[in-house]
């Protein structure tokens, strides 16, 4: 067999490259060998969190998976062919990240136009992954412009240690046409006093068992960065009421547009005040707000794993060049034949992506 090999260790060098890697060669069913995986991490090789999502890519697209355990440094992993209409229980276990799980399942079930929907038990709210609230606001609007229909019911909040969180994920494979995108030239007609008058920010408060008061105090530490930044129109919005395994707490601050989907996001901890949580989620948003992307840093390597197994050519700007980014532009430029280029914009000060989709020789 006619394995496509990928190296685990290269560039940033994490999870992100098995479930990118899993996600696209599910797509476009092209047998996949990844070795060296997380080398050079601490603790190298499989951990729970990633031997869930490959092992629920391969339930869901039918797929032949050698190497799957704990520890493990190389997986072997064959797509099969998936039903049309799916329903899967994904139960992490602990306070695995739930959003992970879905990145990895999204993509798969858009392009093979799969009916999915899955529960998925574990941490909507955990370091080092996005948030439960960040995938709601500001991923599923990107994936919505680019003709993506999916969405997240919300049933219970999961924080560490116990997780127990618990979510629906949805999406209408059947009906998912993904369309490139060029959502560079409305941003760029923006100047920065534009900026602030015209778009509003959100917030989002959010803590479970926990006194009300912490959600406030977020609310009102993230609204004193944002007037100082020079934002006006802020809307903000608090949840503390539902039950949680653990207690916890996080913020969201977000502002999205027709072409223009921005976010960032803190999350409580023992120790760490209300107000460090609230001016933390406000900083790190005007920071990537600044230069007025069109996606934040974050989102944008999720966009072109989502953009890769398309054909044709789409152009974003993103406020920082990160090692995610870089590295999963490599990834689908190996599995899909895409063609990227990535200049930089001196008067925003951004960063301008173009990627062509995938080549004929991938298919």
């Amino acid at each position: 067999m006619d394995f496509v090999e990928i190296d685990g260790s290269e560039g940033e060098g994490g999870g992100q490259i098995l479930r990118t890697s899993v996600s696209v060669a599910s797509v476009l069913k092209r047998p996949l060998r990844i070795t060296n995986i997380r080398a050079r991490r601490k603790e190298p090789g499989l951990k729970p969190q990633h031997l869930q999502a490959i092992n629920s890519a391969a339930e869901l697209c039918k797929a032949k998976l050698k190497g799957a355990e704990i520890g493990s440094q190389t997986i072997e992993y064959v797509p099969g062919d998936p039903e049309k209409d799916s329903k899967m229980l994904i139960d992490t276990g602990t306070a695995g990240s739930v959003t992970l799980i879905c990145q990895t399942l999204m993509p798969i079930a858009a392009y093979l136009g799969i009916d999915l929907e899955a529960t998925v038990l574990g941490g909507t709210e955990v370091s080092f992954s996005p948030t439960v609230d960040y995938l709601r606001e500001v991923v599923f609007p990107a994936y919505a412009r680019i003709g993506w229909i999916s969405s997240i019911e919300l049933e219970r909040r999961g924080y560490y240690p116990r997780g127990g969180g618990r979510i629906k994920l949805h999406v209408d494979g059947s009906r998912c046409n993904t369309r490139n995108v060029d959502l560079v030239e409305a941003t760029r007609e923006q100047d920065w006093d534009a900026l602030h008058e015209g778009s509003e920010v959100r917030i989002l408060s959010v803590s479970r068992s926990l006194p009300r008061h912490v959600c406030e105090r977020q609310t009102e530490s993230a609204k004193r960065e944002l007037v100082k930044a020079g934002f006006s129109k802020i809307h903000s919005e608090e949840d503390s009421e539902g039950e949680s395994l653990s207690p916890g707490s996080s913020m969201l601050v977000y502002r999205i547009t027709p072409e223009s989907f921005v976010g960032s996001s803190s999350l409580g901890e023992r120790g760490k005040k209300a107000e460090v949580v609230g001016s933390e989620a406000a900083q790190a948003f005007v920071k990537e707000a600044k230069t007025n992307p069109s996606v934040d840093s974050h989102l944008a390597d999720m966009l072109v794993t989502a953009l890769s197994c398309s054909s044709g050519k789409s152009r974003f700007s993103t406020s920082n060049l990160t090692s995610h980014l870089t590295t999963n532009l490599k990834i689908v430029e190996r599995l899909a034949g895409c063609y990227s280029e990535i200049e930089r914009d001196a008067n925003r000060g951004n960063w301008i992506v173009s990627l062509s989709g995938r080549s004929e020789k991938s298919i």
